[in-house]
Protein backbone atom coordinates (compact mmCIF):
# COMPACT_ATOMS: atom_id res chain seq x y z
CA UNK A 1 0.00 0.00 0.00
CA UNK A 2 1.17 3.53 -0.68
CA UNK A 3 0.15 6.64 1.17
CA UNK A 4 -0.86 9.67 -0.84
CA UNK A 5 0.57 12.98 0.37
CA UNK A 6 -2.58 14.92 -0.57
CA UNK A 7 -4.74 13.32 2.13
CA UNK A 8 -4.84 15.46 5.22
CA UNK A 9 -6.61 15.29 8.52
CA UNK A 10 -7.78 18.85 9.18
CA UNK A 11 -9.82 20.83 11.61
CA UNK A 12 -7.25 21.98 14.18
CA UNK A 13 -4.81 24.85 13.90
CA UNK A 14 -1.81 22.91 15.20
CA UNK A 15 0.17 20.84 12.70
CA UNK A 16 -0.87 17.22 12.53
CA UNK A 17 0.72 14.53 10.40
CA UNK A 18 -1.34 13.53 7.37
CA UNK A 19 -3.51 10.46 7.69
CA UNK A 20 -2.61 8.30 4.69
CA UNK A 21 -5.27 7.18 2.26
CA UNK A 22 -4.12 3.77 1.11
CA UNK A 23 -4.44 2.93 -2.57
CA UNK A 24 -3.36 -0.48 -3.88
CA UNK A 25 -0.02 -0.11 -5.66
CA UNK A 26 -0.23 -3.27 -7.74
CA UNK A 27 -3.70 -3.11 -9.22
CA UNK A 28 -5.60 -0.44 -11.07
CA UNK A 29 -9.02 0.51 -9.74
CA UNK A 30 -12.01 -1.22 -11.24
CA UNK A 31 -14.55 0.63 -13.34
CA UNK A 32 -16.73 3.09 -11.50
CA UNK A 33 -20.42 2.42 -11.18
CA UNK A 34 -21.30 4.94 -8.49
CA UNK A 35 -22.90 8.37 -8.83
CA UNK A 36 -20.56 11.31 -8.21
CA UNK A 37 -21.66 14.94 -7.77
CA UNK A 38 -18.98 17.45 -8.82
CA UNK A 39 -19.36 20.97 -7.43
CA UNK A 40 -16.93 23.40 -9.06
CA UNK A 41 -17.45 27.06 -9.97
CA UNK A 42 -14.97 27.10 -12.85
CA UNK A 43 -16.53 25.65 -16.03
CA UNK A 44 -13.30 24.30 -17.61
CA UNK A 45 -12.23 22.54 -14.40
CA UNK A 46 -15.70 21.08 -13.82
CA UNK A 47 -15.91 19.91 -17.44
CA UNK A 48 -12.50 18.19 -17.25
CA UNK A 49 -13.34 16.44 -13.96
CA UNK A 50 -16.68 15.32 -15.43
CA UNK A 51 -15.03 13.97 -18.58
CA UNK A 52 -12.37 12.06 -16.63
CA UNK A 53 -14.83 10.47 -14.20
CA UNK A 54 -17.41 9.59 -16.88
CA UNK A 55 -14.62 7.87 -18.84
CA UNK A 56 -14.04 5.74 -15.71
CA UNK A 57 -17.70 4.63 -15.79
CA UNK A 58 -19.14 6.85 -13.05
CA UNK A 59 -22.53 8.52 -13.37
CA UNK A 60 -21.58 12.19 -12.99
CA UNK A 61 -23.81 15.06 -11.91
CA UNK A 62 -22.40 18.59 -11.98
CA UNK A 63 -23.17 21.87 -10.27
CA UNK A 64 -21.50 25.27 -10.52
CA UNK A 65 -22.41 26.38 -6.97
CA UNK A 66 -23.44 25.08 -3.59
CA UNK A 67 -27.04 26.18 -4.04
CA UNK A 68 -27.20 24.45 -7.44
CA UNK A 69 -25.75 21.27 -5.85
CA UNK A 70 -28.42 21.31 -3.11
CA UNK A 71 -31.17 21.74 -5.69
CA UNK A 72 -29.72 18.96 -7.88
CA UNK A 73 -29.36 16.62 -4.90
CA UNK A 74 -32.95 17.27 -3.81
CA UNK A 75 -34.27 16.41 -7.27
CA UNK A 76 -32.04 13.39 -7.99
CA UNK A 77 -34.06 10.18 -7.49
CA UNK A 78 -31.13 7.79 -7.02
CA UNK A 79 -28.23 7.67 -4.61
CA UNK A 80 -25.29 10.06 -4.71
CA UNK A 81 -22.32 8.11 -3.44
CA UNK A 82 -19.71 10.89 -3.46
CA UNK A 83 -19.57 14.66 -3.67
CA UNK A 84 -16.34 16.14 -5.05
CA UNK A 85 -16.37 19.79 -4.09
CA UNK A 86 -14.07 22.74 -4.12
CA UNK A 87 -13.62 24.16 -0.63
CA UNK A 88 -13.95 27.82 -1.67
CA UNK A 89 -17.03 28.74 -3.67
CA UNK A 90 -18.87 32.04 -4.14
CA UNK A 91 -22.21 31.25 -2.46
CA UNK A 92 -21.18 28.87 0.35
CA UNK A 93 -18.01 27.04 1.24
CA UNK A 94 -17.59 23.32 0.64
CA UNK A 95 -17.81 22.43 4.34
CA UNK A 96 -21.22 24.14 4.69
CA UNK A 97 -22.43 22.53 1.46
CA UNK A 98 -21.41 19.07 2.65
CA UNK A 99 -23.05 19.54 6.06
CA UNK A 100 -26.29 20.39 4.27
CA UNK A 101 -25.96 17.59 1.69
CA UNK A 102 -25.17 14.98 4.36
CA UNK A 103 -28.32 15.98 6.25
CA UNK A 104 -30.24 14.95 3.12
CA UNK A 105 -28.01 12.00 2.17
CA UNK A 106 -26.27 10.67 5.32
CA UNK A 107 -24.31 7.89 3.59
CA UNK A 108 -22.71 10.17 1.02
CA UNK A 109 -18.90 10.41 1.05
CA UNK A 110 -16.94 13.62 0.47
CA UNK A 111 -13.77 14.57 -1.37
CA UNK A 112 -12.63 18.18 -0.99
CA UNK A 113 -10.46 19.95 -3.56
CA UNK A 114 -8.44 23.00 -2.59
CA UNK A 115 -5.37 25.04 -3.24
CA UNK A 116 -5.70 26.96 0.06
CA UNK A 117 -3.30 26.61 3.00
CA UNK A 118 -4.32 24.49 6.02
CA UNK A 119 -5.07 27.54 8.18
CA UNK A 120 -7.77 28.64 5.75
CA UNK A 121 -9.19 25.13 5.62
CA UNK A 122 -9.38 24.94 9.42
CA UNK A 123 -11.11 28.32 9.45
CA UNK A 124 -13.69 27.00 6.96
CA UNK A 125 -14.65 24.32 9.46
CA UNK A 126 -13.40 21.14 7.82
CA UNK A 127 -13.53 18.20 10.20
CA UNK A 128 -10.81 15.71 11.14
CA UNK A 129 -10.66 12.76 8.81
CA UNK A 130 -11.73 14.59 5.66
CA UNK A 131 -10.08 13.67 2.40
CA UNK A 132 -8.49 16.60 0.66
CA UNK A 133 -6.91 16.62 -2.79
CA UNK A 134 -4.63 19.63 -3.17
CA UNK A 135 -4.68 21.68 -6.36
CA UNK A 136 -3.03 21.41 -8.75
CA UNK A 137 -3.44 17.65 -9.05
CA UNK A 138 -3.01 15.21 -11.91
CA UNK A 139 -5.87 13.34 -13.53
CA UNK A 140 -4.47 10.01 -12.33
CA UNK A 141 -4.50 11.41 -8.77
CA UNK A 142 -8.15 12.42 -9.20
CA UNK A 143 -9.11 8.97 -10.50
CA UNK A 144 -7.23 7.11 -7.76
CA UNK A 145 -8.49 9.35 -4.96
CA UNK A 146 -12.13 9.15 -6.05
CA UNK A 147 -11.88 5.34 -6.14
CA UNK A 148 -10.10 5.19 -2.78
CA UNK A 149 -12.69 7.43 -1.09
CA UNK A 150 -15.56 5.38 -2.51
CA UNK A 151 -13.89 2.16 -1.30
CA UNK A 152 -13.36 3.42 2.26
CA UNK A 153 -15.60 1.87 4.91
CA UNK A 154 -18.45 4.12 6.06
CA UNK A 155 -17.38 6.43 8.87
CA UNK A 156 -13.66 6.06 8.08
Amino acid sequence: MIAHPFHHSLGHREDKPPTPLAVPATSSPGPGRETVLIVEAEDPVRDLEQTVLRAEGYVVLTAASGSEALELSGGHPGPIHLVVTDVAMPDMNGAELCRRLKALRPGMKVLYLSGHPDETLAWLGLQDGVVLLRKPFGLDELRATVRAVLDRPAGA
